[in-house]
């Protein structure tokens, strides 16, 4: 049986904790996963078996925006700009984490 995960943006999913096999399968999981991943430090993502676009699009995210993320570990490092549309999802997602 699959690890379930606590999720930081819990009122964004309905839930407060799902396994990643629960995320992919759905669209709503698939398009948040990447924040989740960005401002869920307590979880060691590198244990999952995560699609590589999914955890690009995470470290995106922190990379742009790690003065507002807090971690303890931070996700590896890609130099790439955001689009108009994903800067006002992790916003709508940072407001979301209680």
């Amino acid at each position: 049986m699959e690890r379930e995960i606590t999720l930081k943006l819990k009122t964004l999913y309905g839930k407060e904790k799902a396994t990643l096999e629960e995320l992919l399968s759905s669209r709503a999981g698939i398009n948040l996963l990447p924040y989740e991943i960005a401002v869920n430090g307590s979880v060691d993502w590198e244990k999952f078996n995560i699609p590589e676009e999914i955890y690009k699009k995470a470290c995106i995210i922190y990379n742009n925006y790690s003065y507002l993320i807090k971690r303890e570990k931070p996700l590896p490092k890609v130099n790439e700009k955001l689009s108009d549309i994903e800067v006002r999802k992790i916003f709508e997602v940072l407001r979301s984490i209680e």
